[in-house]
């Protein structure tokens, strides 16, 4: 569809669409692959999901390197899928905006549990920053609105810095499998 198009944000709107349905698929190739179906690893995914991006928005890794560190960490469908629409949106809008002018830089995801059982996932990018008056409380973009639904989703939060570029960082909780009729 984004071919029939001339208009940049038409264009914009239906790869961003697209991104987020590629994260979901994504989750379900790693499910049908992996040994137990109802878990997997989020290295495994997040690496996955990285490299569809890096290909939508036609970056490399020589010139944004990515790194990732999960600690083996494996989570289920229900805690996966909104971690990958998090991650879409975080890392899509570290591409579009963080590194304008074919600049350089690095984008580097952790996720580690904590000892009170809870997780965090941080998304660091050395990019230019979110601008200065941004704050996640006042800001109306869909990128936030859709991060801070996800997290609460989870039972956890987002909360965002502008340090050296740009840190998300979201708290939350597995989700535990819920069985369906």
């Amino acid at each position: 569809q984004a071919d029939r198009y001339k208009n940049p944000e038409a264009i914009e709107a239906i790869n961003t669409s697209r991104n987020r349905v590629k994260a979901m698929a994504i989750v379900h190739e790693n499910l049908y692959r992996s040994s137990d179906l109802a878990k997997t690893h989020m290295k495994d995914y997040i690496n996955s999901l990285v490299a569809n991006i890096y290909s939508v928005y036609g970056v490399s890794t020589e010139r944004i390197a990515f790194d990732c560190r999960s600690d083996g960490i494996v989570f289920g469908l229900d805690t996966i899928i909104p971690l990958g629409l998090i991650l879409n949106e975080a890392v899509s809008n570290s591409l579009k905006h963080g590194f304008p002018g074919g600049r350089k830089g690095r984008i580097y995801i952790e996720l580690q549990k904590d000892p009170a059982g809870s997780f965090m996932l941080n998304i660091n990018d050395d990019g230019i920053g979110v601008p200065k008056n941004f704050s996640t409380d006042t800001a109306d973009s869909l990128c936030m609105i859709l991060i801070t639904g996800l997290a609460s989703q989870l039972d956890g939060s987002a909360k965002l810095e502008n340090k050296h570029g740009t840190k998300l960082t979201i708290r939350f909780k597995e989700v535990k499998y819920k069985s369906r009729v």
